[in-house]
């Protein structure tokens, strides 16, 4: 791809490249209805004794009785084909944040330097990118299910010999699961960041793009606002091929982030990070290429 030459715009920026919303929400759906699956296959097994009680049936709080219902719910627990949901999610996952980084990278580019780089955004390395992105995404969903699995199985464990009701252990579960649902709706917004950051970070390089420009969200929030090693960076002049420096405007020179205690990574990729970048499309007048 050619761009315009050295020395003929300076700095030209795209705006961020934002995680995909889309992406997040189809992800964040996907996992509700898993849970909600799994919370239906307690509400059904423990209504199914309640209903054989009313039949005349033993009581269904025996101790016999909670058993064949805990093994009836663990049983069905092991015969959803969690495989192929949680592939079908992350495929669709990957194939939604695809649609969105081409488009808006797309989108960036002509608006910036008049070129539209859509037909050189694929290649081997995002195919394998991709590869790498749903085999992670489906051991995060069935982690999901094999930690719901794990509470289930605790909590049968610590009542079979105990007073506590079917309905108390059906209390206990939903919560237990409920938990688990927090958890995909913290790995959705996780994942898509990260989806983002990465595929626009991977193309750049491929495009022989070097810099961004380091955009934080400067904010003070209950659970601490932004890390310091984050803020440390915002407005920073990066590169996408080195994420252990950044560029000093005044001495001219790249130095190490951790003179000035800022994140070796690149924005999104750290937990819960909030951080973008944004894309430099020039060169940077007496910008060079030494680093400290």
């Amino acid at each position: 791809m050619n761009l315009p030459p050295k020395g003929k715009l300076t700095g030209r920026e795209c705006k961020p490249i934002n995680p995909s919303k889309r992406a997040e929400v189809y992800y964040a759906a996907s996992v509700k209805h898993l849970i909600s699956l799994f919370k239906l296959v307690v509400k059904q097994e423990i209504a199914r004794e309640n209903q054989q009680k009313n039949l005349g049936d033993a009581s269904p709080n025996s101790i016999q009785k909670r058993f064949q219902t805990f093994n009836r719910i663990v049983d069905r627990f092991l015969t959803i084909d969690i495989s192929a949901f949680a592939t079908r999610v992350a495929r669709n996952f990957a194939n939604i944040t695809n649609a969105d980084n081409k488009k808006r990278l797309s989108r960036e580019f002509e608006s910036v330097i008049a070129i539209n780089p859509a037909a050189v955004l694929d290649s081997k390395q995002t195919q394998d990118f991709f590869n790498g992105m749903i085999g992670e995404n489906v051991q995060l969903i069935k982690g999901l299910h094999t930690e719901s699995l794990s509470h289930i199985q605790k909590i049968v464990q610590s009542m079979i010999g105990g007073n506590k009701t079917l309905r108390d252990a059906g209390k206990e579960i939903t919560a237990a699961l409920n938990i688990q649902q927090n958890r995909g709706m913290r790995i959705a917004i996780d994942q898509s960041r990260k989806a983002m950051g990465d595929l626009t970070n991977l193309r750049m390089q491929k495009l022989g793009i070097k810099l961004y420009r380091w955009s934080a969200v400067m904010d003070k929030r209950k659970n601490g606002g932004t890390r310091p090693s984050h803020a440390a960076m915002n407005n920073r002049i990066c590169r996408f091929d080195d994420p252990s420096v950044y560029f000093n405007e005044k001495t001219k020179l790249w130095e190490k982030r951790k003179r000035i205690g800022g994140v070796e990574l690149h924005p999104s990729q750290d937990f819960n990070c909030r951080c973008v970048s944004k894309v430099i499309l020039q060169s940077i007048e007496g910008l060079n290429d030494e680093r400290q």
